[in-house]
């Protein structure tokens, strides 16, 4: 048996890289909708987009008003082609006013950042992978106190 844990442990069962649960899922499902659930989401890609152009360049491309995000909020924007169907959709996290941390599905990292290149044309900002970052989200009744209890911040408001 491994002392590791399940999140560390290469042994650890998982299905196409990803951990689908640690035993019984049924169980997992109830004590995560009564209590609190836990879910590592290291499989999806996650970029850093960052300079001083970049909120207001994002700004004109997506669904949402990106330069009236403060540091520590969150969207769910959409980039939209030209007749309005949705090309890209991801979570974006508002470090600073010139930082931007982008977490999209498995695949679809590359294909946002050269939708959005086509659009890049002097504007001072880069777009980098953030492998070396990961996610855990806390879902459930009992999430805020798991989160209090860790001692971390809970958010107060949706996508922050």
């Amino acid at each position: 048996m491994s002392t590791l844990h399940p999140l560390l442990d290469p042994g650890t069962p998982r299905e196409a890289g990803i951990i689908r649960h640690l035993g019984d899922a049924d169980a997992e499902f109830v004590a995560a909708r009564e209590g609190a659930g836990i879910f590592e989401l290291s499989h999806r890609e996650r970029l850093l987009f960052e300079g001083e152009d970049c909120a207001a360049f994002l700004n004109r491309l997506l669904t949402y008003e990106v330069t009236g995000l403060t540091s520590g909020e969150g969207a769910r924007p959409f980039l939209l082609d030209a007749r309005g169907r949705i090309r890209a959709a991801f979570n974006l996290l508002c470090l600073t006013a010139e930082r931007f941390w982008v977490d999209t599905a498995p695949g679809h990292g590359e294909g946002l950042c050269s939708a959005l290149d086509m659009y890049h044309f002097g504007e001072r900002f880069q777009t980098s992978p953030l492998a070396t970052h990961t996610a855990l989200s806390v879902q459930g009744a009992k999430a805020k106190a798991v989160l209090t209890t860790a001692g971390l911040p809970t958010p107060e408001r949706p996508w922050s």
